[in-house]
C-alpha cells in the first residue's frame, strides 16, 4: 500500500500514452457489533466474562475489555470475535447467545428471527429491512472502495512539498462472505431480491467462473447468508480530522462511530481494523491515498449496512 504502483494508479495520464491510471479496490477490515450477534461474549478459561482489568465505561455493548500487556497504560479495549469464528447460526435445535439480556442468555434458536436490538455502539444503524438478530456474528458488515482514474484522479504536478494525493470515491461493493455452507455462501434475498442478476456470490447463478466449477449448490435464504459482490453507490460522508487516543486507549475526539471501530480488538489484541486506527490518528490533510481508503471502505460497510446506500441497477 501507498507504493509506486497505488500513486501511479490514481493519477490522471498527461496524454494517451502516459503509463499511468488504473482501478484501485480496498477492501475494508469490517464494521463489528456484538449487540445482535448470536455468540457468546469471548472469556478467559476460568470462567470470567471480562477480559482486562477493568470494564470499559460507558459501556460498548459487552461487558469484555482487554488491556495490553505490551505497554504501561491500562487500556480498556472492547473484544469481539472475528470471522474466523462462526459467521451463522446452525438452526432449528441448536442454541444462541442473546447478548441483548441481562441472564439465562443462551436460548433456543426461534423459528422466526426477531427484528435487530438497536445497537449498543454508537453510530451503528442496521437496515430494519434485512437485520435479524442471531443471523451473523460479530462481524456485520464488510465492504469494498473503489476507485477509478477516469473517474477522478489527481495531477502529480500539483503534488508539491507535503501535499498527499487525493481521489474521489467511485463505487462502493458489498464484501460480507459467509462460507459456512453452500446457502449461505450465496447472497440473502431480503434487501437483494430473488433476482439472478443479484446471485453472484458462493455458487451462485451468476458467480464468477460457476460454469468452470461445480454445479449450482445451496439455496438463497432470506435473512442469514452473504451480501457479497453487490456494486452500491458511493458514500457521500466526508472523512473526519484526527481523533485522539484517549487514557484508556479508546480514540476519542473524533467521528464516533470510527472511533469505536478502530478500538475493537480480538481476543489475541489484534486490532480489528488496524488500518483505520492508523489513518484516524493521522490529520485529513496529510493522510495518504491507503489511508484516506481505509475510512472510506469503513464508511461504505456502514453505509450498506444501514441501507444508506443502494445497489446500482444492473
Amino acid at each position: 500500500r501507498d507504493g509506486f504502483w497505488e500513486a501511479a494508479a490514481a493519477q490522471t495520464p498527461r496524454n494517451p500514452l502516459d503509463g499511468t491510471g488504473g482501478l484501485r479496490v480496498i477492501t475494508s477490515g469490517g464494521v463489528y457489533d456484538r449487540t445482535n450477534s448470536f455468540l457468546p461474549p469471548p472469556r478467559w478459561n476460568d470462567g470470567t466474562s471480562k477480559i482486562g482489568p477493568a470494564r470499559f465505561v460507558p459501556a460498548p455493548g459487552t461487558a469484555n475489555t482487554y488491556n495490553d500487556p505490551a505497554t504501561t497504560a491500562v487500556e480498556e479495549y472492547p473484544v469481539v470475535w472475528p470471522d474466523t469464528m462462526p459467521m451463522s447460526p446452525l438452526g432449528l435445535g441448536s442454541q444462541v447467545y442473546d447478548n441483548t439480556l441481562a441472564a439465562t442468555n443462551w436460548i433456543t434458536f426461534p423459528t422466526v428471527l426477531p427484528p435487530a436490538a438497536t445497537s449498543a455502539l454508537t453510530g451503528i444503524t442496521e437496515d430494519a429491512t434485512t437485520a435479524r438478530k442471531f443471523a451473523k456474528g460479530d462481524l456485520r458488515m464488510r465492504a469494498t472502495a473503489v476507485y477509478h482514474y477516469a473517474f477522478h484522479g489527481y495531477n502529480p504536478d500539483g503534488i508539491t512539498g507535503t501535499i498527499q494525493p487525493t481521489q474521489k470515491l467511485y463505487a462502493c461493493v458489498s464484501s460480507y462472505y459467509d462460507p459456512s455452507n453452500a446457502s449461505t455462501a450465496r447472497n440473502i434475498t431480503e434487501g437483494l431480491g430473488n433476482a439472478v442478476v443479484t446471485d453472484v456470490s458462493g455458487q451462485g447463478e451468476r458467480a464468477p467462473h460457476r460454469a468452470r466449477r461445480d454445479r449450482l449448490l445451496g439455496s438463497r435464504q432470506q435473512f442469514i447468508g452473504s451480501n457479497n459482490g453487490i456494486t452500491y453507490n458511493p458514500t457521500e460522508r466526508t472523512r473526519p480530522n484526527k481523533s485522539d487516543v484517549g487514557a484508556n486507549g479508546v480514540l476519542i475526539n473524533g467521528q464516533p462511530v470510527l472511533d469505536m471501530q478502530a478500538s475493537l480488538v480480538f481476543p489475541d489484541g489484534r486490532f480489528a481494523n488496524g488500518p483505520l486506527r492508523t489513518a484516524l490518528l493521522v490529520p485529513e490533510n496529510a493522510r495518504t491515498l491507503a489511508q484516506k481508503a481505509a475510512i472510506d471502505s469503513t464508511y461504505c460497510a456502514l453505509d450498506i449496512l444501514s441501507g444508506a446506500i443502494t445497489p446500482n441497477a444492473p
